[in-house]
């Protein structure tokens, strides 16, 4: 029984796949496609078409530019992203390098005026107050520069 039916179903297939296509507008104007003819149809050629090789070599060409772009910006993005990992690290090293510096010059500041202060009970010059306030204030002057 098989090996009837194999020969039969190659016999039947290229109907089935060169079936018409029929198409047919109704009385409201419509219109419809479909694979039975209907009185007033029309059947419809569909041929496949045939590729155009030069347009198959644009479109790889094509293909071949846009992935060599894609793979430029993700190197670029790569290299932007590296770029901006040193720049972050340089400035958390010189916010920390900035942060050590002003801690070291306030304490510069508090140990002045607490020195100024043991001269002021032991009696000072006035040399020694104009040296005194000179340095505070380069002091102040400094910290108000470095620690914002």
């Amino acid at each position: 029984m098989h090996q009837y039916l194999i020969p039969i179903v190659f016999f039947f297939s290229p109907v089935a796949i060169a079936a018409s296509i029929y198409h047919w507008v109704d009385a409201e104007g419509r219109s419809h496609y479909g694979d039975a003819y209907t009185p007033g149809a029309q059947p419809l050629e569909i041929s496949p078409e045939q590729p155009n090789v030069e347009q198959l070599q644009a479109y790889r060409a094509r293909q071949q530019a846009l992935k060599k772009v894609l793979t430029q910006q993700a190197a670029h993005r790569k290299e932007m992203d590296s770029r901006r990992e040193q720049v972050a690290r340089r400035v958390s090293v010189s916010r920390l390098k900035a942060q050590k510096g002003c801690s070291a010059l306030r304490d510069q500041l508090d140990s002045l005026e607490a020195g100024w202060e043991v001269k002021r009970r032991r009696g000072y010059l006035a040399v020694d107050k104009r040296n005194f306030t000179a340095r505070r204030d380069r002091l102040r002057e400094n910290i108000s520069e470095s620690c914002r």
